[in-house]
């Protein structure tokens, strides 16, 4: 194999150190003699200072050598270390001879202060400069935040010294790659990240050994997971990993590479993915790609089983069985559930001095149990004898948490079991639960969230009304509390995915309590806890430097930025990274950073003012939202739906029940929905098949939804609607009744809706208008010219930007009040981070706009195919352009649900400014009544329309034209009921 001709190891042995030590310690010996056999100094006197100053120099050599046998890389505190080590006897030789020699103290204090001195300067010398030798030839450990800082300079000095040298070259980058990677640890620098992904991609793709592709492909994976984290870039770490598994196949076969230092890793970062793989497979992702990636995971630990020492034999076994317990869940070809038998192996033959070590393999056989349809009380009872074992010989808080889990777990299994048994079995099932939930609310608050759903869950399906409600609800502070701790986009996101559902489900069961209206506060909890957290945060400090309060933004800041920091060195990390000392450390740290947020948080909502500073919503805050604008939250639940009505601030909501709007019957329809969508971006000519989809879903939602809903709520005018779950996304204001009765706009929640009312109103409308129909010819825009002079009529100040780089329209925004983009749109549904705006050949994505600040935005209209579709991995955040132009401070935004036709749109704006500039009517009664004026008018009416304005596109025929007065052209709602309003 080119590149890999003999036997390599992933860390390369050091050449010659041994060697160069032992010619330092036989000059110190003659050196040392020579001044014994002159000053006639005792022999035995001799053997012993030899011996004490032999045995601390062979200390010093068996750490570097042995106990530091991965480490390629001398960190100072080691460096320092050693060469005390060497020094600090030497004094007692010259002592000696000063003492005991013929010559006297002053012959002493010649010869030994200057060996001292050159003894010691040899060896920083020694060590220096092995270790640039090291960098230059192999992959340096993981060391602290200073250390890394000091390596990236003695890798950027190192690299301008080797010239052309494509190994020390490859190994010098990686290493600054690692470096910068670890600087992170050190304080959150995006900077460092970046470049640390572009050195390691540039080497996967160019560097010449197979061997520094796959460890850079290795350590691209650790990037991209960081960079998931900190900023919610899940496909960075989609594409790190398919990188990975393409690179380390070669390896593979190489002899010698030793799978324990790096494979380990990998199998690491494939569970780290399939973490994410059930969100990925609903039609968001490729399943067989994503399939085939935990195949080659199992594939690689079975490899690295073969060669593995006994000690890390046991490790890497449970690793194969949570990964073939994975595959058995998705895979219907080859995936298999692990036997029970195979994990008892594993467990007997686990290291019984460390219990929690076995601890998630316990949690998973408890699961495993509980799931099967095989196992026996036998299996049962050992398992149980196991896991209280386990919780009575250890004290470690984080490991109890998961071993309560699997004993809730395990009393569920023996209550199947055993007739007669099944109310004491779900009885202790939520004890083990509770007492889980507590212990994890302190020492574990990333736990609580899942315990919390699973209590809920089980509480349910037992029909126990008010444990359910109670475990639900506290799932949903416990994700309220991590998120207000969280201080990246990506922490943020991984708190609340794992309470999506709670709030419909926590409602469901108030609601049959008649606890209306907890039922709505639990619902305004669980919408958009991301967009209306950071929207109070990011105003907090400069509120408290206008009012004088200098010092406590200060400390404001710094508390934010410490606890960044430690989020990040938490980040990706699993229940084994907190075991080890330093990982016990660094949660301490993390859970006293969090005590100190939430100290600070207390204290500023002690100041007049900030009484509610990121407080849980109450329903005082819903009733002053409903004075603004009738509010009806949707909701859909297992058992049935329902519609809650707050109007003019009122003291108890309504109730509308939805009997056909069950969760499953929901999924169902929701799945035809986006079917029909897939297919249309991906095949423009199955419109007709998207279009029976889309006649379906209106169909099913008007006798399920708006039909009930518009008979309900009588002649109001108009109605925000904060549509939960799968809702979200779903065209709810399309419907003939809907469109016909009610101007319906969108919001978050109630409290972002009263954020966006409280904002000053703009002065003047400085209008922007970004213009780009594409740089292909194959689906460049038609009709966005004609957009342009349209809109441009409107407007006495109109900035427009034609085909602009997205750094110009972000710096050109603030400047101005009402922002029109004529443009394609892209959505991604895995990613909501990176949807956008097609603009200058790039795109500008809701990541751009949530870094953007727009104090004086009255309006925007993306006129571009989907620019209004919200995120579908966690719908109830709202993740989509919408919900970022609202956090930038837009008070209302109108934008497309999926593909339109290009004539359309440009009828739809041109008839929604008439509405909206001449008419004076609101934006979202404008946007209505072009919907309206789309659907129900004839060919002869939109002639007369654009006679004089525009060209109609289309070739009419004397036969069209004689019935022009009876032809709807655009009747059907694919043409028009794509546009929403979102916010006020």
């Amino acid at each position: 194999m080119p590149g890999l001709t003999s036997p390599v190891r992933i860390r390369r042995p050091e050449k010659n150190g041994p060697v160069h030590h032992l010619l330092a310690w036989a000059l110190w010996l003659v050196i040392f003699y020579a001044c014994v056999l002159f000053q006639g100094i005792d022999s035995g006197v001799a053997a012993a200072l030899t011996a004490v100053a032999g045995v601390s120099w062979g200390v010093s050599v068996v750490l570097r050598y042995r106990r530091l046998t991965r480490v390629l890389y001398v960190t100072r505190r080691q460096l320092w270390g050693m060469m005390a080590l060497r020094l600090v006897p030497l004094p007692l030789p010259a002592y000696v001879i000063a003492a005991e020699g013929n010559a006297g103290p002053v012959f002493g204090v010649l010869v030994g202060v200057p060996c001292l001195l050159v003894l010691g300067w040899g060896s920083y010398v020694a060590v220096a400069r092995e270790e640039r030798l090291q960098l230059r030839e192999g992959f340096a450990a993981t060391m602290t935040p200073g250390d890394s800082e000091r390596l990236v300079t003695v890798c950027e000095t190192e690299l301008g010294k080797v010239g052309a040298d494509p190994a020390a070259r490859g190994w010098l980058e990686l290493n600054l790659a690692h470096a910068l990677h670890n600087t992170l640890l050190g304080g959150y620098r995006r900077g460092n990240l970046e470049r640390a992904a572009a050195i390691l991609t540039r080497l996967t793709e160019q560097d010449p050994d197979p061997l520094r592709r796959f460890l850079a492909a290795d350590l691209l994976v650790g990037v991209a997971n960081t960079m998931e984290s900190s900023e919610g870039d899940l496909a960075a770490m989609e594409r790190a990993v398919e990188r990975l598994v393409a690179l380390a196949d070669p390896v593979l076969h190489v002899p010698g590479v030793v799978f324990r230092v790096e494979l380990q890793r990998m199998e690491l970062a494939f569970a780290r993915f399939g973490q994410e793989f059930a969100l990925l497979t609903a039609g968001l992702s490729s399943p067989a790609s994503l399939l085939g990636m935990l195949r080659e995971a199992l594939r690689f630990c079975e490899a690295a089983l073969r060669s593995a020492p006994a000690v890390e034999h046991v490790d890497l076994t449970q690793r194969r069985i949570f990964l073939e317990d994975m595959l058995s869940k998705f895979d219907d070809q080859g995936g298999r559930p692990p036997r029970f038998d195979e994990i008892r192996e594993a467990l007997d033959r686990g290291p019984r001095y460390l219990a929690q070590a076995n601890a998630p393999t316990l949690w998973l056989l408890a699961r495993l149990i509980f799931e099967s349809d095989h196992a026996t009380i036998d299996d049962v009872a050992d398992a149980e004898r196991r896991v209280r074992a386990a919780l009575r010989s250890q004290s470690i808080t984080i490991v109890t948490i998961r071993l309560k889990e699997s004993l809730a777990s395990l009393a569920l299994a023996r209550a199947r079991l055993e007739h007669g048994r099944q109310e004491a079995g779900v009885s202790e099932a939520l004890d083990h639960l509770r007492s889980a939930y507590e212990d994890a609310r302190t020492h574990s608050p990333e736990s609580a969230t899942g315990i919390a759903m699973r209590w809920g869950e089980i509480a349910a399906a037992q029909g126990l009304g008010e444990e359910a409600a109670d475990g639900y609800l506290r799932a949903l502070e416990s994700a309220r509390r991590l998120t207000l701790g969280a201080l990246t986009r990506g922490q943020r996101e991984l708190r609340v995915r794992e309470a999506q559902g709670a709030a419909a489900e926590a409602a469901h069961w108030l609601i049959i309590g008649r606890r209306y209206r907890e039922a709505v506060v639990a619902l305004e909890s669980g919408r958009a806890l991301l967009l209306t957290e950071v929207m109070e945060r990011e105003q907090v400090e400069s509120r408290l430097r206008e009012r004088g309060h200098d010092r406590l933004a200060g400390r404001y800041g710094e508390v934010i930025d410490e606890l960044r920091r430690l989020e990040l060195v938490a980040a990706g990390g699993d229940d084994a990274w907190m075991l080890d000392p330093a990982g016990r450390r660094r949660r301490e740290m993390l859970g006293t950073a969090r005590a100190d947020w939430e100290e600070l948080v207390t204290e500023i909502r002690t100041l007049p003012g900030f009484e509610r500073f990121l407080a849980a919503p109450r329903y005082r805050e819903v009733q002053d939202a409903s004075r603004i604008t009738p509010l009806v939250y949707l909701v859909a639940a297992q058992s049935t739906g329902y519609a809650l009505t707050i109007v003019g601030g009122g003291d108890r909501p309504g109730l509308v029940r939805l009997r056909g709007l069950t969760s499953e019957a929901l999924q169902e329809q929701v799945g035809e929905y986006r079917a029909g969508l897939v297919k249309l971006d991906s095949d423009p000519g199955t419109g007709s098949t998207w279009e029976a989809a889309l006649s379906n879903t209106l169909r099913w939602l008007s006798e399920t939804i708006t039909d009930p809903l518009v008979l309900a709520l009588g002649p109001l005018g108009s109605v925000t609607l904060i549509p939960t779950g799968a809702l979200t996304g779903l065209p709810l204001h399309a419907t003939d009744a809907m469109l016909d009765a009610l101007t319906v706009t969108y919001s978050p929640n109630a409290r972002v809706l009263s954020g966006v009312a409280g904002r000053p109103a703009a002065t003047g409308l400085d209008h922007l208008l970004v213009a780009d129909p594409g740089r292909d010819p194959a689906n460049r825009l038609t009709a966005v010219d004609d957009e342009v002079a349209i809109v441009r009529r409107w407007f006495r100040r109109s900035r427009v930007l034609t085909e602009p780089e997205p750094k110009q329209v972000i710096a050109e925004m603030p400047r101005h009040s009402v922002y029109h983009f004529a443009c394609h749109g892209v959505a991604d549904h895995r990613d909501p981070l990176r949807s956008g705006l097609a603009v200058g050949g790039d795109h500008l994505t809701v990541k751009d706009l949530l870094t953007t600040r727009l104090p004086s935005a009255r309006l925007a209209v993306l006129s571009a195919c989907e620019s209004g579709v919200p995120g579908m991995l966690m719908s109830d955040e709202v993740t989509g352009l919408p919900g970022a132009l609202l956090q930038a401070g837009v008070p209302g935004v109108v934008g497309a649900l999926w593909k339109v036709d290009d004539f359309v749109t440009l009828l739809m704006i041109m008839r929604f400014h008439e509405l909206w500039l001449a008419d004076h009517l609101p934006p979202p009664e404008a946007l209505r009544q072009a919907q309206r004026w789309i659907r129900d008018s004839t060919l002869a009416q939109f002639l007369d329309a654009v006679e004089g304005v525009v060209r109609w596109p289309h070739r009419l025929t004397r036969g069209t034209l004689r019935n022009a007065a009876a032809i709807r052209p655009y009747a059907h709602p694919d043409y028009w009921a794509a546009f929403t309003y979102t916010g006020i």
